[in-house]
């Protein structure tokens, strides 16, 4: 998220829209696992989330040769 913040200026508004909805579908679905409360996320806000953190891990570990 601090990394996104940091290169908001170089993103376009379109890029910018997307990565709010984004976020706010990771927060949403972190703060409902952290009180328990995943069934009421609604479902599509669980898929994105899901695929966010999917693709993040994928970044991160992308050269990682173990």
């Amino acid at each position: 998220m601090l990394q996104l913040a940091r290169q908001l200026d170089e993103l376009s508004l379109s890029d910018t829209a997307r990565l709010s909805t984004l976020t706010l579908d990771v927060l949403t679905a972190a703060l409902a696992d952290a009180l328990e409360a995943q069934n009421a996320v609604p479902p599509h806000t669980r898929r994105r989330a899901l695929m966010a953190r999917i693709h993040a891990f994928i970044r991160e570990n992308l050269g990682d040769a173990h």
